[in-house]
């Protein structure tokens, strides 16, 4: 059975609507007996809200072992670094830190700082989290993904944050994203080998794909890319006309 890694956000939808042709392209791979991974560096929803999300909108059901964002990194990295945990992020950031049993603390009294993703950039907060850094606090990022591209329009991402305290601070912020290799090697230490990875990101989803040997595709549906497209090996419009190639060739 061929395995395929399909990207989330401006690749199968936008914010809460269907990209179109993305509803045929999953029911086509289901018809050809791929399995599917639905790879995010979504960090602002759990991975039950993201599982519910795609059941409602493709119609299908979804194995929850195949939604892989950075909250599953990052459940094992709190496992070593699990003192006063500090979240920058959403409330379900939040409430998916204290469902692992772990307790959360002010931003004042932390020694590990979660940057998570809003949708408008706290400046006070982020001040603070430099101020806290200096002072020995262990950042973590979920992503450095500098944009989040939502219904048409583009939000700040957690690299928008993540960017700042790195040129602030004059350091290298470890993230448990896509294409970073906390993510990447979560799937060669699981064995699950990938064949395809689809996605509409250039910076995470084509170097993801590249760094797991497996076949990138590159969307247009989503971001407007900064780094170029001829790192993908191949270029398509959406899902639906990726897919199609795919299965055309298998």
């Amino acid at each position: 059975m061929k395995k395929i890694a399909l990207d989330l956000d401006g690749t199968i939808y936008s914010g809460k609507k269907l990209i179109s042709g993305s509803k045929k392209a999953i029911a086509l791979l289901l018809e050809n007996k791929f399995e599917i991974f639905f790879t995010t560096n979504n960090s602002s929803q759990t991975i039950d809200e993201i599982s519910i999300k795609l059941e409602a909108l493709l119609d299908i059901n979804i194995k929850k072992g195949n939604v892989i964002t950075p909250l599953v990194m990052l459940s094992s990295y709190l496992l070593t670094n699990n003192e006063n945990i500090f979240i920058y992020g959403s409330e379900s950031l939040k409430k998916y830190v204290l469902n692992l049993n772990y307790n959360l603390t002010n931003l004042q009294d932390s020694k590990n700082i979660v940057i998570g993703r809003k949708d408008l950039l706290d400046e006070t907060l982020i001040n603070e989290m430099i101020n806290k850094i200096r002072q020995g606090s262990l950042p973590i990022a979920l992503n450095k993904d500098l944009t989040f591209p939502s219904e048409g329009k583009e939000l700040p991402g957690n690299g928008a944050v993540v960017k700042i305290l790195e040129d602030e601070l004059g350091i290298n912020i470890e993230s448990l994203g896509k294409p970073d290799d906390v993510y990447s090697n979560y799937f060669l230490e699981q064995k699950i080998d990938i064949d395809y990875v689809i996605g509409d990101r250039v910076d995470t989803d084509v170097l993801f794909g590249n760094k797991i040997n497996a076949i990138s595709i590159l969307v247009k549906s989503g971001i407007n890319n900064f780094l170029p497209e001829t790192l993908a090996n191949r270029v398509e419009d959406n899902l639906l006309e990726a897919v199609t190639s795919i299965v055309e060739q298998s």
